[in-house]
């Protein structure tokens, strides 16, 4: 093998694990950045789970321990109030069914309608009371602080997201 080949070979080698190596650090960003569109895209951009996702932007706007608070007192006053979710699930069972039936039975239809909206004024009362309490036992500083995070969750709250109609 003459010197040329040598130096040749040499450079190849390194100019080979040169290109792996760009190509490996390409291949990552452009799994983190392709990773991080598609989650935005079809995930809704909110990646958030848990109590803090869900519900009114009055409770999301809490800080998380009057958040657990406020959840439990609302499930103790639903079991005290015998506020039954199960029959909530057979209420939208007998609407599935009046849908279906024929010919369409508009009676029965919005009585069940009904019963369950006042089921869910019901329940909406309970809560509501229960927040108002939350809130009036807060000092003046920590209702200001709460205030502040109540509009920052309803400006976030208001923003339109791609895809979704009014």
């Amino acid at each position: 093998m003459t010197e040329e080949s040598k130096t040749r070979t040499r450079v190849s080698r390194r100019f080979r694990l040169i290109l792996i190596g760009s190509l490996g650090l390409n291949l990552l960003v452009f799994g983190v950045v392709g990773g991080a569109v598609i989650g935005h895209v079809w995930g809704g951009g909110d990646r958030r789970s848990g109590p803090e996702s869900v519900g009114s932007p009055f409770a999301r706007a809490l800080d998380v321990e009057d958040r657990r608070a406020l959840s439990k007192a609302i499930r103790r006053a639903y079991r005290a109030a015998e506020i039954d979710r199960e029959a909530d699930r057979r209420g939208h069972e007998r609407v599935l069914a009046l849908l279906r039936a024929t010919p369409l039975d508009t009676g029965a239809l919005s009585a069940e309608v009904e019963s369950q909206a006042r089921n869910g004024a019901r329940r909406r009362d309970l809560a509501e009371q229960l927040w108002i309490e939350r809130v009036a036992a807060m000092s003046d500083a920590e209702r200001a602080i709460y205030a502040d995070r109540l509009e920052a969750t309803l400006r976030k709250s208001g923003r339109k997201k791609p895809g979704k109609r009014d």
